[in-house]
């Protein structure tokens, strides 16, 4: 029997690149938000200040059950990661204002009020595009995502990067389109 990447003789590069063709690029994304608090903030816009993301990862909780002294794992309860977006600062902090606006929607430290989650839950979309651009090889809908967590934005007199924050939502599941 031959090698599995052509010929007897192993290991050809040519065959190897044939096989693997044009893998997705990482680079190659982009993020549809929906803020129920957004303020002064194109939507539209918006997706294209997303510096990086993540798709999320799924686990599933593994339930062991003792039998004559051996423990046999089956499968439970599907978890996921928590969802995080890192945001370039728009030229009015306009984004990062309204994912402050969004947080004080869960809980609004001022007031002590907490919202309803029909008042600050909403579905994201993430969708990972082909090597062209032209069409989604990889659709997240993350369902019912609210900010857990917004954090702190960096301002550095050493720095002349574009000035980013990061956001972690939280959310009850993710489904692939």
């Amino acid at each position: 029997m031959g090698s599995p990447f052509g010929g007897s003789s192993g290991f050809q590069i040519d065959t190897f690149k044939a096989q693997f063709g044009n893998a997705a690029r990482n680079y190659l994304f982009y993020v549809q938000l929906t803020n129920p608090a957004w303020r002064g903030v194109d939507a539209n816009k918006a997706m294209y200040l997303v510096r990086s993301t993540t798709v999320p990862g799924k686990m599933v909780e593994k339930k062991e059950l003792g039998w004559q002294g051996y423990k046999m794992p089956f499968g439970g309860t599907s978890t996921h990661d928590d969802w995080t977006v890192t945001f370039m600062v728009d030229p009015k902090a306009a984004i990062y204002k309204s994912m402050i606006a969004w947080s004080n929607m869960v809980h609004d430290p001022k007031t002590n009020v907490h919202g309803t989650p029909s008042q600050y839950m909403a579905d994201q979309r993430v969708q990972m595009l082909s090597l062209d651009g032209t069409q989604s090889i990889l659709d997240i809908n993350l369902i019912g995502a609210w900010p857990q967590n917004v954090a702190n934005l960096e301002l550095n007199y050493d720095n002349t990067d574009v000035a980013t924050f990061q956001v972690t939502f939280s959310y009850i599941r993710h489904e692939y389109l």
